[in-house]
């Protein structure tokens, strides 16, 4: 996204290196940006820490050096799914994880975030970009993985916060919705932000490495008789688990206006 969030990890790992404050990390990407990581580490002198993903003897053999002598390990999600075991019995308890394009995650019954959680560590951190591409349940996931606690169960989460905010979203909605949705987004807001560093594009602008403006616009479009069937359909499924809040039926649910028949998209 182009916010320096690898830079800035970077840099914070290089100060706790110093102060002898930890001696092993984790840095998990997906394959396609894990190699963007070895330039920022080594920009800020922790070239020499660095171990990348493998599963051959030679990796195995770093890999245990890392949890005896310390270091930051290079993996990837796939790599942590499919050899968390080895990967913890070699490096035994961490002091950080790091989950870089932290969405890979929003799905906490997902194998790599089953597997991400079983790894021992004493802290974890999120890096994203989008925290949140569907639904607040992604959100959900990404501070349960980081502060466990924090925001309670997944039922807790969806009756105070989840089902309230998006009985607001739709067109439709009473006034007193809409206002209770506003009064639980800003207790969401007020509740994560001492665990949040946000760095917006309005940082990117300032400094002037952004010049051009972005704008959303809504644009309300007549559906078609298709989708009008598949509306109908959805809302006699006998399957409740097709209308369980938070899932993508729902959303579509919420912003239907069965008077007019309309159905809005960002683009």
């Amino acid at each position: 996204m182009g916010l320096g969030k690898s830079r800035q990890v970077s840099a914070f790992l290089r100060g706790l290196f110093n102060s002898n404050l930890i001696s092993k990390a984790i840095i998990v990407a997906p394959l396609s940006v894990i190699y963007q990581w070895k330039p920022e580490l080594t920009k800020v002198g922790l070239q020499s820490k660095m171990f990348t993903e493998g599963n051959s003897k030679i990796h195995l053999t770093a890999l245990e050096n890392v949890g005896k002598e310390g270091g930051i390990v290079l993996t990837t999600y796939e790599t942590i799914r499919d050899h968390k075991q080895k990967i913890s019995d070699k490096l035994g308890t961490v002091d950080y994880i790091f989950a870089d394009e932290g969405h890979r995650i929003k799905n906490e019954a997902g194998k790599a975030s089953k597997a991400l959680k079983g790894i021992r560590c004493d802290h974890r951190i999120v890096v994203t970009g989008t925290p949140i591409q569907n639904n607040l349940m992604e959100f959900y996931s990404l501070m349960k993985f980081c502060n466990p606690t924090l925001l309670g169960n997944k039922e807790e989460f969806k009756e105070t916060f989840l089902v309230p905010i998006d009985r607001g979203k739709f067109k439709g909605s009473t006034p007193s919705a809409r206002r209770k949705a506003i009064e639980s987004s800003e207790d969401l807001n007020k509740l994560v932000s001492p665990f949040v560093l946000r760095r917006s594009k309005m940082t990117l602008k300032d400094s002037g490495r952004i010049k051009a403006n972005k704008y959303e616009v809504i644009v309300w479009v007549k559906i078609s008789a298709h989708q009008a069937n598949l509306y109908e359909a959805l809302m006699v499924d006998p399957n409740p688990r097709s209308r369980k809040h938070g899932g993508a039926f729902e959303i579509s649910k919420y912003r239907w206006n069965d008077k007019r028949q309309e159905y809005f998209t960002t683009i």
